[in-house]
């Protein structure tokens, strides 16, 4: 199948709609990724409109975890459990600096799509994909997922109007990894549980290097509170997206 530059997407979603009844089709982003969109899906939309602002700042993100790798001498470690459908982990596979890579995805159907995605861009093997949600304490939730809402796209929310419900698994950080003496390059939506997922975070905070695009809610300023507490500091703020980091200043300086 031939793939086709971003004015012809509108042809395509037609096409595909009419002939493949099919509200899926795929796009190209940074390093030739393939990523399948779902017309339904406000995310995919966003991120089919927003494919190269998106790849540039994740890109402007990872020269300072190279930064820092180069300069520690050792590979920087990646958390992807954000809301971009596996872009993060996808750019991250291609550094070269990049060690073990993390995906996480609670919905079944975009865990799915995403390993899709992996198996077209053959990363399959490269980046490893958990089915569960980073909060708090460890449990489960047995929680709606709203289909295409406001928030930005299908996310976990306690009773939407309609959507799927799934029993999701819930873990602290700490309880999932148990990296010590690592660079850990993370991106986290901590638009539902900010704090709750700072705290189940403070071994692995305590324990590495760590530096970290954090997706904020309403809450942005009591997280940015406790994350102070725990000995980061903020880098620099970008629509919802906080930067914080424990790496010291004169590692990550240009």
């Amino acid at each position: 199948m031939a793939f086709f530059p971003p004015r012809r997407h509108k042809l395509m979603r037609a096409l595909f709609r009419r002939v493949f009844r099919t509200p899926y089709y795929m796009i190209r982003t940074a390093h030739d990724l393939l990523l399948v969109i779902d017309e339904g899906s406000a995310v995919d939309r966003r991120l089919a409109r927003r494919k190269r602002a998106d790849a540039e700042q994740i890109a402007r993100f990872f020269t300072l975890a190279r930064r820092a790798a180069e300069r520690l001498g050792k590979p920087f470690d990646v958390l992807d459990a954000s809301t971009r459908k596996g872009l993060f982990a996808m750019l991250a596979a291609h550094e070269e600096r990049a060690g073990d890579i993390l995906a996480f995805e609670a919905d079944i159907q975009n865990r799915n799509q995403l390993g899709a995605q992996l198996f077209l861009n053959a990363l399959s093997r490269r980046i490893e994909v958990l089915p569960l949600a980073i909060g708090g304490s460890p449990g489960h939730a047995h929680r709606r997922f709203a289909e295409d809402s406001a928030a930005m796209g299908t996310i976990l929310t306690l009773d939407p109007p309609r959507g799927r419900r799934q029993s999701v698994e819930i873990q602290p950080l700490d309880a999932v990894i148990s990296w010590r003496g690592r660079l850990v390059v993370g991106a986290i939506d901590a638009r539902e549980e900010a704090t709750g997922f700072l705290d189940g975070a403070r071994r692995t905070l305590a324990e590495n290097l760590c530096l970290w695009q954090i997706e904020t809610g309403a809450d942005a300023e009591r997280l940015t509170a406790l994350a102070e507490s725990l000995g980061l500091r903020a880098l620099d703020v970008l629509g919802r997206d906080r930067y914080f980091t424990n790496i010291p200043p004169e590692i990550l300086k240009a």
